[in-house]
């Protein structure tokens, strides 16, 4: 799993923690490289958005089964300074953003995504 510092790792452990549930066995890997080859290894499983592996497991090498109970969600945010005006490369990225957000999110691309305004 990623390591404790990495965004994702806190809210499992928290979601575990609520359902009575201990993570055990935990090898913490921060490189998505490492990581994916390490499970192309068959040496465990892992607990990430679907995004970083889509490619693997719609090739077949990987398989994902979704987490139910308990669920597992999160908020993804776009931030910008309300004091400091966006540069135009910024203000376009920003606007690259929100329209693959909402292509991924529409054309079911991103599972489970849910887009809130």
């Amino acid at each position: 799993m990623p390591a404790r510092q990495h965004g994702v790792r806190p809210l499992i452990e928290q979601v575990a923690g609520g359902a009575g549930l201990a993570l055990s066995n935990v090898i913490e890997i921060n490189s998505l490289a490492i990581l994916k080859s390490a499970l192309l290894a068959d040496m465990g499983a892992t607990l990430l958005p679907l995004a970083p592996l889509r490619a693997e497991i719609d090739s077949g090498e990987l398989i994902a089964t979704p987490v139910h109970s308990p669920a597992i969600r999160r908020t993804v945010t776009l931030c910008a300074s309300r004091n400091i005006p966006l540069t135009n490369a910024a203000a376009a990225i920003s606007r690259l953003v929100r329209q693959v957000t909402e292509m991924l999110c529409t054309n079911g691309q991103w599972p489970g995504a849910q887009l809130l305004e």
